[in-house]
């Protein structure tokens, strides 16, 4: 699976936003200097995040930003799905000769099994696996 670069800066700026849950709204402009890109490209992202409910947005010169959910009950699946869309197995093919139909059959079920171990995968994943070990700059990886 290649990940996007928008879920992927949405998985971290969600872990961000977990480590801020208790100082209230933080805006923009905060998560997109922690995640190192315009400030367009992560009101996107936040935006997206907000519309699939995974965070909540507030308007206003204090508002910003909050991730209301318990980080350990947010999936890297829902972030997944959230951004791109449900995961699918989706095969490019036409099949029109029974032969060829046969093979695309197998093919297309070898690629659902896939996406079923990729979707449990990611649903046992959390922002709270995520979340930034304050002592060091990398990402910290619980149990």
């Amino acid at each position: 699976m290649k990940m996007s670069k928008s879920v992927a800066y949405a998985a971290v700026a969600l872990a961000y936003l977990a480590t801020r849950r208790q100082e209230g709204p933080v805006q923009a402009r905060q998560v997109a200097a922690h995640l190192e890109i315009p400030v367009d490209s992560t009101l996107k992202i936040l935006q997206a995040l907000a519309r699939q409910q995974l965070l909540r947005s507030t308007l206003g010169r204090s508002g910003g930003y909050v991730l209301d959910r318990d980080p350990a009950q947010l999936t890297l699946l829902e972030v997944v799905e959230a951004l791109d869309g449900p995961i699918q197995p989706a095969i490019p093919i036409q099949a029109n000769h029974p032969a060829l139909a046969a093979c695309a059959d197998r093919l297309h079920g070898a690629c659902r099994n896939t996406i079923q171990q990729l979707r449990q995968a990611l649903a046992q994943c959390t922002i709270a696996h995520l979340i930034v070990d304050s002592s060091s700059t990398r990402l910290a990886v619980a149990g």
